[in-house]
């Protein structure tokens, strides 16, 4: 799976917390039309999840995204695998 910059920068603000599409454009510094596609592309590879709320007062239904609890989970588990594959070669070292 290869992401493009912009997706990248997105799915790191989206790291940080629940967000709507409209901050997560500001922080970027883009505009929503493209950040709405990064989401979209982020979304369907299975990195971060959509949650519909309502209502805000000016726009109605919204979006929530964050990170996919499933990726996170996987994230620390190849973390723990990398960990323990590094402590065994530092202790060959020794």
């Amino acid at each position: 799976m290869h992401l493009n910059s912009l997706e990248l920068a997105v799915f790191e603000v989206v790291r940080a917390g629940e967000i709507k599409a409209e901050q997560i454009a500001r922080k970027v510094d883009r505009d929503a039309t493209s950040v709405s596609r990064a989401l979209n592309t982020l979304v369907k590879v299975g990195l971060v999840s959509r949650e519909p709320r309502c209502c805000d007062r000016k726009k109605g239904r919204y979006f929530i995204y964050s990170v996919q609890p499933a990726f996170r989970d996987a994230l620390k588990r190849k973390l723990a695998e990398f960990k323990k594959r590094m402590e065994t070669e530092i202790a060959k070292l020794t």
